[in-house]
């Protein structure tokens, strides 16, 4: 690494390694996506909306069936309206939440499981227009 300082003048370089933290080896999140059952992105404002999905191991591409610690964040942008759950299990390595949207907007879905190591920020979100009836 090259190294200058103006003001007193000072110019050197410096031999490193770079090298992976082991720690951060081992602590990194399983392949996971989240694939939506339904095909319909839009909701209607007012009405209950049941969101079922997979969580998908992306290395063997199966469901991961019965984790309890699935969480979901849905908000309305710009992030005026929110609400947490923790997802339920349901048949086939299937999950769902629901709930219902108070205004007409984009809603954004996160998700989150401690156990499998992902965090609500580490997998895209999927997106729901809701509309008045």
């Amino acid at each position: 690494m090259a190294f200058l300082r103006d003001s007193p003048r000072v110019v050197n370089c410096f031999n490193f390694t770079v090298a992976e933290n082991p720690e951060l080896a081992q602590s990194r999140p399983a392949a996971i996506k989240i694939v939506p059952v339904m095909k319909e992105t839009s909701v209607q404002v007012g009405e209950r909306f049941k969101l079922r999905f997979k969580v998908i191991d992306s290395n063997s591409n199966q469901p991961k069936a019965d984790i309890e610690d699935v969480g979901v964040l849905v908000f309305l942008a710009p992030g005026i309206w929110q609400q947490r759950e923790v997802a339920k299990p349901a048949a086939g390595g299937e999950y769902e939440i629901s709930f219902v949207p108070p205004q007409a907007g984009v809603y954004y879905v996160f998700f989150q499981s401690p156990s499998l190591g992902f965090r609500f920020n580490q997998l895209p979100p999927l997106t729901l227009q809701a509309l008045e009836k």
